[in-house]
């Protein structure tokens, strides 16, 4: 899905990404995104952070939007009222997104 949603409307969140002792960059967040445009020019945050504090903030993302609860209203409502470009990324918003929830 992260491919079509790329093609939909393209980057909405920046890599996460910081410099290791060496000088080189290391990416944090953001491995499939990269992965799927790897010719793009994106948005990518440098963080001042440690590689032990970097594993801490890639642990915490993904957990945290795991525990969040589906609205169903309010997930409805946002899905009626969007316009998409392509007819597979609604069916997928629909079919697969509120099916992840239950």
């Amino acid at each position: 899905m992260q491919a079509v949603l790329q093609q939909e409307i393209g980057y909405a969140d920046a890599l996460l990404a910081r410099q290791d002792d060496s000088g080189q960059f290391v990416l944090i967040d953001g491995h499939l995104r990269a992965e799927i445009t790897p010719t793009q020019d994106v948005p990518v945050l440098i963080l001042d952070v440690t590689e032990v504090e970097a594993d801490k903030i890639l642990a915490t993302l993904d957990p945290l939007a795991s525990m969040a609860e589906l609205d169903t209203d309010a997930w409805t409502a946002l899905i009626e009222g969007i316009d998409f470009h392509t007819n597979s990324l609604r069916v997928r918003w629909t079919s697969n997104v509120t099916s992840s929830w239950q």
